[in-house]
């Protein structure tokens, strides 16, 4: 059966990478609006960033000869922080509980959803 174009992994997120691998088992497990793909690339490549960057740890150590801390350390933080942000904006459910194909909610939805049932909590208790 032919892949839907939709969700095919964009150009640039190559085959064997984390990143490749992220897109492949979300988009077969949800289904995202287009603001939720355009995050989800950007996790992809923040995913592919981080492991570029934990590679050279690896290769190099974290600490360099001159007792510096190596930029790849460093960046490997910033990238991690990026992308746990980013997968928190997805708001995606666990895998495990995802046993079909699921709506998600765009993140403004979700924060609309959430102020909602949040006024309905409060008039219930008055």
């Amino acid at each position: 059966m032919p892949v839907d174009s939709a969700l095919a992994p964009p150009p640039g997120l190559p085959d064997g990478t984390p990143g490749h691998d992220l897109w492949q088992s979300t988009v077969a497990a949800f289904v995202l609006a287009d603001d939720g793909l355009a995050l989800l690339r950007e996790a992809c490549d923040c995913l592919n960033r981080l492991d570029d960057c934990r590679a050279a740890v690896t290769e190099h150590g974290t600490v360099r000869a001159d007792g510096s801390i190596n930029p790849a350390a460093k960046e490997a933080r910033s990238q991690a922080l990026v992308l746990g942000r980013l997968l928190a904006q997805l708001n995606l459910p666990p895998l495990d509980e995802a046993d079909r194909a699921v709506s998600i909610l765009s993140p403004t939805q979700h924060r609309a959803r959430t102020a909602a049932n949040a006024r309905w909590r409060r008039e219930k208790r008055s």
